[in-house]
């Protein structure tokens, strides 16, 4: 579906919605289809391309809120492999550590925290913001 819409003339990096929308990428890394956001990177598709502002998760959030292991790992990999090897903002790790923490994905948060090198108990002294505003 994505290589047909894409061919017809669908844009890889269209702006999301401002509320509660996100980008091609941003909706498949909540899904945990590691092949869909393949196909997008390869497309040309942005990993660091802004989420709506209320409400909306960058790709690492999204996949920690929604319990995506795999996930987390492929978007790690993919921007470990990007040409300007562009880390992901200490923000974006520890906000979706919390997501996952909230939603009960202790595996996720950990993992992040394990790729990052952030301590999850930094969680308790830093505040991420509230939920709702992405950035």
């Amino acid at each position: 579906m994505i290589r047909l819409l894409l061919e017809l003339g669908a844009v890889v990096n269209g702006e999301p919605a401002i509320r509660s929308g996100g980008t091609a990428l941003q909706f498949a890394a909540i899904s945990g289809n590691c092949n869909m956001v393949a196909e997008l990177l390869e497309k040309g598709a942005q990993l660091h391309a802004l989420p709506s502002k209320v409400n909306g998760r960058w790709p690492l959030e999204g996949a920690a809120e929604h319990g995506r292991l795999d996930m987390i790992q492929f978007l790690w990999r993919a921007k470990e492999l990007s040409l300007n090897n562009a880390g992901f903002q200490e923000r974006q790790c520890l906000r979706a550590m919390d997501f996952a923490r909230s939603n009960g994905h202790l595996g996720c948060m950990d993992l992040i925290a394990d790729l990052s090198r952030i301590s999850v108990n930094k969680l308790k002294s830093v505040d991420c913001g509230v939920p709702w505003l992405a950035y």
